[in-house]
């Protein structure tokens, strides 16, 4: 496989995150905490009014219909994507200074699945389905990325499991120092 198919599959997957995955947690989120007797549809409605929902979809529409950016548009999105992992790093840092780390069976069993269960099930697949060293190496290193901040942001704004999520973001991470390599290496010997 080369570059342009590597690629594809990691865009595919953010998508499928930003897509699915994170307007579904908001809508179960939402749905959980619904002490006011909101249907399904006006969840699902307040849900794509936020902006870590609402963003990505616009973009990908926006894509779909090659609608075209205009340059101070472009060079903005490129600043602000090189600024964001530190802020994300700034944001996890204020959330872990104000929560309470607690080690209990959720986070270290999440921990688990997030730091090594879910990449070796990925190598296996991509294995399976007879995908190159370099789309297994890249693929596999991407899903080994710890949990992110939005989880924790998450947590907090529906008041359910704060210190779960902020111990799961702080645990991944520290794991990850250790996983990240062990997944790689174990590419390299598997593939």
């Amino acid at each position: 496989m080369s570059n342009d198919i590597t690629t594809v599959l990691i865009v595919s997957a953010a998508f499928a995150i930003a897509l699915v995955q994170q307007p579904m947690t908001f809508i179960m989120l939402a749905s959980q905490n619904n002490k006011h007797n909101v249907s399904f549809m006006r969840n699902l409605l307040i849900t794509l009014k936020e902006p870590v929902i609402l963003a990505p979809i616009v973009a990908v529409i926006l894509l779909l219909v090659r609608f075209p950016m205009p340059h101070i548009i472009i060079k903005t999105g490129e600043i602000m994507g090189m600024a964001i992992p530190a802020i994300a790093m700034f944001t996890s840092g204020i959330i872990l200074y104000t929560q309470k780390i607690a080690f209990n069976f959720n986070v270290i069993l999440s921990v688990i699945i997030r730091n090594i269960v879910t990449p070796l099930i990925v190598i296996f697949v991509l294995k399976l389905l007879h995908c190159s060293y370099e789309t297994i190496h890249y693929t596999a290193l991407a899903v080994s990325i710890p949990v992110g901040s939005v989880v924790v942001i998450m947590a907090i704004k529906f008041n359910t499991l704060q210190k779960e999520m902020a111990s799961t973001l702080f645990c991944s991470t520290v794991l990850s120092i250790v996983t990240i390599p062990l997944i790689l290496t174990l590419t390299k010997w598997i593939v």
